[in-house]
């Protein structure tokens, strides 16, 4: 068909106007609604904010926690005229209610799904609604298998032992210099792939040796995850779709990032699909999940991908900040080491072995009296409290197996009372008992032998000190969701449908209304109580795990893996930051999935034998 030629000159312009007409269109409809607003944040006419976050966009964590931390109400407001408006909260009273009291009305939402499925697709973090329901079923179902918390902490104990500390040994005389950010972002990739579909990159190889380059599947992951960040950064939104459709810039950097993503992930899947009857016989994630039979090839990519996401860099991250805040606190370094010692005595187990699973699991986040710093012994020291005395697992099989020792005793013997006041009456009472009646205390009063009521030494002072790094340093400082429908926060301010509404971590760490005047400051006490145990804060509060239906599965393995590496590289070394005195200041931090810092953290690993430190 020919068409006039007035036409066909008008073509070229009516395609120009179109943005135009676009930008106008959503401009007169933003205009018109109701706007939120922040205290110390300039609105400009027909612009809004757009000045602000172009001003700000490199340093927007740290722009918003200081706007925040500002506000009498604990958040910030923002609004670009016909892209995106929104809020960004550290009110706990906030976060509670997005999290949970009104969960059903924040969903992740299409905008930030639509950003993500380039390279997530349809995965547990991806998702809403009934698929999304469906992934985090499943998903909790195989995190609470045993199988799979122990293949975890054996895939962890095999890294530090065989790679890790065979590593820091190496550059032991404290003259080396490692760049410890990338260490253990290779230490947690090796892990999480392992983990998550059995494949083993080798980024930190066998016997402490650098991989002389990261393999191909780590960079291309690493770099989608960063670009994928800048798709949120874009305070024009159209702008990355504009290149995305042109294939340009970093839009063509990511589609050649995620293609190899894909293609590497899906070829692991399907190997293991044509090995499913292999596959029954492995532990990790991928192969669990092929046993199913119930998923497509690119359902399994996705969930696999979402492991990979979740777990890269955030622990990695966790321990980087730990280990660059405690490299000028002596004092929490000699308490964290104390406190291994005295684990390594109660335990039988000889320094420099990994602990196992069943230590680890024991030792972490139970109630229970406190370990006395620099205490030895003797073993009563590290007794429950009698305040405190709900039997563990151990004690109770423990007692268990006294009682039907002592029957059998009492069978043969009947006038033996076992050196213990307890009666046959009392005997065949604990033997009846179920783990959750046991009270201990009556246990003291029948004389039972108290090695089966003592309880070793926890890890609560380094429960303490990982928690309280997290929390001035979480490893994803900001998490967001979409509002549905339109909604009011405790204090009856507007939220708008389609708003998005961010809580940040990183604001709420640093929140004297919340942490005390001394918020600032690094001090792993504020987590211990009275009688030195640790005490949890409450979720909304302390978001670094998320909160709500949407928290996070592996926390409590995240701990058990941090609190392993930790307890097997400073019981052993001591860790200096390069620099770090010099400077002065907090390093400044990348913009990424993760907290990162940019340049790395060069540090220099000294013996603690050479050091002349225990």
């Amino acid at each position: 068909m020919i068409f006039p030629e007035s036409q066909n000159s008008a073509f070229p312009l009516l395609v120009l106007l179109l943005p135009v007409i676009y930008i106008c269109y959503h401009l007169a409809k933003t205009l018109t609604k109701k706007k939120p607003t922040t205290h110390g944040l300039k609105s400009h006419p027909l612009l809004g904010h757009l000045p602000a976050f172009v001003k700000n966009r490199h340093r927007f964590i740290d722009w918003s926690t200081e706007l925040i931390v500002g506000s009498p109400e604990q958040r910030m407001g923002f609004w670009i005229p016909g892209m995106r408006t929104g809020i960004v909260t550290a009110n706990p009273a906030d976060v509670e209610h997005v999290l949970r009291a009104n969960f059903g009305n924040y969903p992740k939402g299409e905008h930030a799904i639509s950003m993500l499925r380039d390279f997530l697709g349809d995965g547990l973090f991806n998702s809403d609604g009934e698929q999304w329901l469906w992934q985090r079923k499943n998903a909790s179902l195989e995190f609470t298998k045993r199988s799979l918390r122990k293949f975890v902490v054996d895939v962890v104990q095999a890294e530090v032992a065989g790679r890790l500390i065979p590593l820091l040994r190496r550059s032991g005389d404290g003259e080396a210099v490692l760049d410890m950010q990338d260490v253990l972002e290779r230490f947690a990739f090796d892990t999480i792939c392992m983990v998550a579909f059995g494949h083993d990159p080798c980024c930190l190889a066998d016997g402490g040796v650098l991989a002389e380059a990261k393999s191909e599947f780590m960079r291309s992951f690493g770099e989608a995850q960063d670009l994928i960040v800048g798709r949120f950064l874009d305070p024009v939104e159209v702008s990355w779709k504009v290149k995305k459709w042109l294939n340009v810039g970093t839009e063509r950097r990511l589609k050649k990032a995620i293609a190899d993503v894909h293609g590497f992930a899906m070829d692991i899947v399907r190997a293991r699909r044509r090995s499913a009857a292999a596959a029954e016989d492995r532990d990790d994630v991928l192969s669990r999940f092929v046993a199913s039979d119930d998923h497509s090839d690119e359902v399994l990519r996705d969930i696999v991908l979402s492991f990979l996401i979740a777990g890269r860099e955030t622990t990695s991250s966790a321990l980087m900040w730990f280990f660059w805040l405690v490299s000028s606190r002596p004092d929490v370094v000699a308490r964290v080491a104390d406190e291994v010692r005295a684990v390594r005595e109660s335990t039988g187990t000889r320094p420099g072995k990994p602990f196992g699973f069943d230590a680890l699991r024991d030792m972490h986040y139970r109630g229970g009296a406190s370990y006395v710093p620099g205490s030895a012994g003797p073993p009563e020291r590290h007794c429950l409290s009698l305040r405190q005395f709900a039997a563990t697992t151990e004690q109770y099989r423990a007692l268990q197996s006294w009682a039907i020792g002592a029957l059998r005793h009492l069978r043969r013997s009947p006038a033996s009372r076992r050196a213990s006041a307890a009666t046959p009456d009392q005997i065949i009472e604990v033997c009846k008992m179920k783990k959750k009646s046991i009270d201990l205390r009556t246990f003291y009063e029948m004389g039972i032998p108290k090695s089966k009521i003592l309880a070793p030494p926890l890890m609560h002072y380094l429960h303490a000190a990982l928690t309280e790094s997290m929390r001035l340093y979480p490893p994803v400082p900001i998490d967001s969701q979409s509002c549905a429908a339109d909604d009011k926060l405790p204090d009856g301010t507007h939220v708008g449908a389609g708003w998005t509404v961010m809580y940040s971590a990183y604001a709420m760490g640093r929140l004297a209304a919340i942490w005390g005047e001394d918020c600032m400051e690094y001090r792993p006490e504020r987590w211990l109580g009275d009688d030195g145990a640790f005490q949890p804060a409450s979720p909304f509060r302390y978001t670094v795990f998320h909160a709500g239906p949407r928290m996070c599965l592996g926390k409590e393995m995240a701990y058990v893996q941090m609190k392993s590496i930790v307890a097997s590289v400073l019981e052993e070394f001591v860790v200096d930051v390069v620099g770090k005195d010099a400077s002065g200041g907090v390093p400044e931090h990348v913009l990424s999935v993760t907290l990162r810092m940019k340049g790395g953290l060069p540090v220099q690993v000294r013996t603690r034998v050479a050091a002349g430190k225990c």
